[in-house]
């Protein structure tokens, strides 16, 4: 038998089914327990004051997913996509189970923003505690912000970056943004000094705005601007 010391109530999980346990993998890093107790490392890059944390896969439109070595992954929103958030008021879920572009519907400045990550996993789990608590989803996007649980797929990696690939289209992508908010909403003084992206840029637009650029950079549809 083996248990979690960290637990305050341990509870004996038989050996045997320790695959089943996120302890026997790299999902402990989404438990609750460990969450709550340990200080992980960070092995991170960052770029223009983003983390990206440099063993995850990114999609296009700001979505990332770790895989553990049995298959299993865990699912969320990138540093950009939590910054340009903000604050968020309401998190639910479309699918928990089953096999799907997973999605969530995020309400951020009284507008709900749909959430989907672009190529299919078998969905086995969603982040509940989201629910009551929602500001973790932009405040600890990498860790106890994580959306969803599964177990990939082929295509489940399909177009993901990694690496300096990564941190090539998040620098591009921090300079389409400067553009297109100076373009499109400069009279609302949306960018700070130097071009940073401001934090919770939702909430400073009205609904049509907000879904404009939410379609623009957030879509599950949403391609490497650097690749023509």
């Amino acid at each position: 038998m083996q248990y979690c010391a960290a637990a305050s109530v341990p509870r004996l999980v038989p050996y045997s089914e320790s695959v089943l346990s996120s302890c026997g993998n790299g999902a402990f890093r989404y438990c609750e327990v460990y969450l709550s107790l340990a200080h992980p490392l960070r092995d991170d890059e960052e770029v223009d004051g983003v983390r990206m944390p440099s063993w995850l896969l990114y999609s296009a439109n700001h979505m990332w997913l770790d895989m553990t070595a049995d298959g299993r992954c865990h699912a969320g929103i990138d540093g950009f996509l939590a910054r340009t958030l903000g604050a968020v008021e309401r998190i639910s879920y479309v699918w928990q189970h089953g096999q799907h572009r997973p999605t969530a519907v995020i309400t951020a400045g009284g507008v709900d923003l749909h959430i989907m990550f672009p190529n299919p996993l078998v969905l086995t789990s969603c982040n509940l505690y989201l629910r009551a608590d929602p500001a973790r989803l932009t405040a600890e996007p990498y860790t106890a912000g994580w959306l969803f649980e599964g177990e990939v797929l082929p295509e489940t990696t399909t177009s993901l970056m990694t690496g300096a690939d990564a941190r090539g289209w998040m620098r591009a992508e921090h300079g389409r943004m400067n553009e297109f908010i100076h373009q499109h909403f400069a009279p609302a003084g949306l960018a700070g000094d130097g071009g940073v992206l401001s934090p919770g840029l939702v909430s400073m637009l009205g609904r049509d705005q907000a879904v404009a650029l939410f379609h623009e950079f957030f879509s599950p549809f949403a391609r490497d601007p650097r690749k023509p």
